[in-house]
Parts: C-alpha cells; sequence; structure tokens
C-alpha cells in the first residue's frame, strides 16, 4: 500500500503514502483550505520519507480531540510528527501541540500550502517541532507506523528522561490520551513560559 518516494506538489523531498482519508473527515475542512482537503483526499495518509513529519487521518483523532485538547474545542487534527506532536486547525488557523512538554503555540497562521514546505524544513524540524533525537530513536526502534509514535515511557511530566533509553514505540491516539491523563491538558506556551 504504501508508494516510496512519491513526488508531490505538497511535500518535495518525497512522501510515502499509507492509505486513503474517508472524503467525509476532509470535507469537514473549511472550503478556504481546499489545499488541505485536496491533499488529504488526494495523498492520503503518509509520511515524509524520513518518517518525521506525517499526514494524518484526522478522524483517527476526532473522537479525542476535545478531550486532549480541550482549549481548542473543535479542533482538527492534520499533521503529526513522530514524537507524537501534532498541528492542528482551528477557527481558520494553524497550532503546534507538544504533548510531550504539556504546551501549544501558534504555528503558521492560516493555510496556504506553505506549511507543506516549512514541515520539511530541518530548521523548524529541530526549534518548532523539537526534532531532538529523533534519528537516534529511529536506529533502535525503527520509524513508528503511521498509527504510532515515539513515547516516553516515563512521561517528561513525571520526571522521565529525555533520551532513547526512556522511548518505546506507541499507538498515537491511546499515547495522547495518557500523556494529558498522567499530565493534564497542553496550556498555552505563555502560560508554560511567560515571557519577562
Amino acid at each position: 500500500m504504501s508508494d516510496p518516494n512519491l513526488d508531490t506538489e505538497y511535500f518535495e523531498g518525497g512522501f510515502v503514502r499509507m492509505g486513503p482519508v474517508d472524503p467525509a473527515v476532509a470535507a469537514r475542512f473549511d472550503p478556504d483550505d481546499g489545499l488541505l482537503e485536496s491533499a488529504l483526499v488526494n495523498l492520503g495518509t503518509g509520511m515524509t520519507k524520513d518518517g518525521f513529519v506525517r499526514l494524518i487521518d484526522p478522524g483517527s483523532l476526532l473522537p479525542v480531540m476535545d478531550t486532549i485538547l480541550p482549549s481548542k474545542p473543535g479542533a482538527l487534527p492534520v499533521f503529526a510528527t513522530a514524537w507524537g506532536d501534532l498541528i492542528v486547525l482551528h477557527e481558520g488557523e494553524f497550532w503546534v501541540v507538544l504533548f510531550r512538554y504539556g504546551f501549544y503555540d501558534d504555528f503558521l497562521g492560516e493555510p496556504t500550502g506553505y506549511e507543506f514546505d516549512a514541515l520539511e524544513e530541518l530548521d523548524v524540524q529541530e526549534t518548532i517541532l523539537q526534532r531532538s533525537f529523533y534519528d537516534q530513536a529511529v536506529s533502535v526502534l525503527g520509524v513508528p507506523a503511521i498509527d504510532e509514535c515515539f513515547g516516553f515511557v516515563a512521561p517528561l511530566s513525571l520526571g522521565g528522561a529525555a533520551d532513547v533509553s526512556n522511548v518505546a514505540r506507541r499507538k498515537l491516539k491511546e499515547h495522547l490520551v495518557f500523556l494529558v491523563q498522567t499530565g493534564g491538558a497542553p496550556r498555552h506556551l505563555d502560560e508554560v513560559s511567560p515571557s519577562q
């Protein structure tokens, strides 16, 4: 089912197609966000060649979104990282939610198509998306499947170590629910780390 190194107008570095997205779920996007709907319908789910950034099926997480991100009711999950963090669309703007650290922040504003390019930029992956030691985790555990993520066995919110010895492959939805149950729902970055 996967189609390695598929060239697309969305992820220029290559895209590994994993499966379809229900058109009814894709149709939940605002008509002004037609590029996203088109990407979800035409590409389906998949990931960049190295597996770090994923275009996910929003329907897989919709049943738990208001529980795991109550501050953004009705948020649509669009992208995920292999660390289990999400980029969601809420009220016409993108937000990045770093569940492992317990916060969210604005990402790129409204959808323009640039989000696909931005997500492939190593600088964005290393800073905003906190790629950290992803390559090291892959060398030990392999690339997580589209419905999986790397998760800290002892969550960071409970003092777990931020290194590969504390990482395992987890089911994405279940892991996000677990993180919120143990560490609370993500808060805005300004609440977590107020500006001086």
